[in-house]
């Protein structure tokens, strides 16, 4: 989805702002979107980061009630999860499909509102 998406903007977008601006400002113009669409994915990264921790955070309060324990699967659930009993482990990685489902819906809906916003909506909708 996210290659999809920037496959479709970033040229676009480029040619847009380039088309804009004058020949002297066109360093600077290209220069902002670059910095803009790095900043976006910088906040974009953040914001998925934090919806997963907190989706898994919450996901394992009853399997493990002590918060240190929970600390240390969402810092390095690699070196935690092989220790646990495969019954522990299955709610681990149960939390963790429920975290990425939700960045994944996260992440579609802005893929949805991308495209409204490049295309316009009577592109989308007939």
């Amino acid at each position: 989805i996210l290659g999809l998406s920037l496959g479709i903007t970033i040229t676009v977008s480029t040619i847009i702002i380039q088309m804009s601006v004058r020949p002297a400002d066109l360093g600077v113009a290209t220069g902002f979107q670059a910095f803009s669409r790095t900043l976006g994915g910088l906040i974009g990264l953040a914001i998925s980061t934090a919806v997963l921790n907190a989706r898994v955070e919450s996901k394992l309060t009853s399997a493990f009630p002590d918060s240190g324990v929970r600390q240390q699967i969402t810092e390095a659930p690699s070196d935690i999860v092989p220790t646990l009993t495969p019954q522990l482990q299955a709610v681990v990685r149960q939390a963790y499909n429920s975290g990425y489902s939700l960045v994944f819906i996260i992440i579609a809906a802005w893929f949805s509102i991308g495209i409204v916003a490049s295309f316009g909506l009577k592109h989308v909708m007939p």
